[in-house]
């Protein structure tokens, strides 16, 4: 009942819609739709980040995810070896602090 009486209310109001009262009924219809068509963009727009942070961590998962037969990344001989490989850098750099390579003088 309350609906027939908004619609024909407002059907009225767009008839008239020169007259204060009338207008007065067209605004705030108009502001509601507004309203209503703001807070469901705005709900499709945090349905749509959310359904793509879900994707992302999903695919995010499947690549941490390590399968049963995967070597792991780094062994302890790799490691080893790096630090072998700094260790042998920083000697040459202390030794070469102590002892710098002779170049010949460009000015000369």
């Amino acid at each position: 009942m309350i609906k027939t009486r908004s619609y024909d209310r407002l059907r009225e109001s767009l008839r008239a819609r020169h007259e204060p009262g009338a207008m007065r009924v067209l605004s705030i219809v108009y502001w509601r739709t507004l309203l209503c068509v703001a807070a469901l963009i705005f709900l499709a727009a945090l349905l749509w980040g959310w359904w793509e942070f879900k994707a992302t961590m999903a695919t995010l998962d499947a690549r941490n995810d390590q399968q049963q037969n995967q070597a792991p990344i780094l062994t302890r001989k790799d490691v080893d070896d790096a630090v072998a490989a700094f260790d042998a850098r920083q000697n040459t750099y202390e030794r070469l602090k102590i002892e710098p390579l002779s170049a010949p003088d460009p000015s000369q």
